[in-house]
């Protein structure tokens, strides 16, 4: 920012996308391998989806408070 190039700092846009998406994948298999000794299928899923819910909302509120912390957005 210094130099007047607003695009020189951060990380890049594919990293910023990327990363969560690995991160998110790697979640839901540790996630789903976690639930392995619920034996009832239907019981499986739902705690596997509202751990998945959990984890996104966590995920949304971190971005929230680093875009609008750090002064790239506000809401």
């Amino acid at each position: 920012m210094r130099d007047g190039d607003v695009t020189a700092g951060g990380i890049p846009e594919s990293l910023w996308f990327a990363i969560p998406i690995v991160l998110a994948l790697v979640g839901a298999f540790l996630a789903w391998q976690g639930t392995g000794r619920l034996h009832a299928t239907w019981k499986r899923i739902a705690v596997f989806l509202a751990q998945l819910v959990v984890g996104f909302v966590i995920y949304a509120m971190v971005v929230l408070w680093y875009v609008v912390g750090s002064g790239i957005d506000s809401l």
